[in-house]
């Protein structure tokens, strides 16, 4: 995962996952590689289960929201359209 990348995360990444994901960057990992199978699954056409779709709604949107409290403490909020 190219966010998890040490490097890439401190650089681009920190300020705005550290608040989805306080734990850092080991956190930012364990959430998001959960989603690997998923995504594998439905890119090769098979099923997934309720639990799987809920997991993927759930951290992508804890993500989006992240990114939208970032740009909301940084006052750029209406720049980039992330109002609450």
């Amino acid at each position: 995962m190219m966010i998890c990348r040490n490097d890439l995360y401190k650089r681009f990444f920190k300020e705005f996952l550290d608040l989805v994901y306080p734990d850092g960057n080991a956190e930012t990992r364990t959430f998001l590689s959960r989603l690997i199978p998923i995504r594998n699954s439905l890119s090769h056409s098979n099923p997934i289960s309720i639990r799987d779709a809920e997991r993927c709604i759930c951290y992508t949107n804890d993500f989006i929201e992240g990114v939208k409290k970032y740009f909301y403490i940084k006052g750029d909020e209406r720049v980039f359209n992330t109002i609450h």
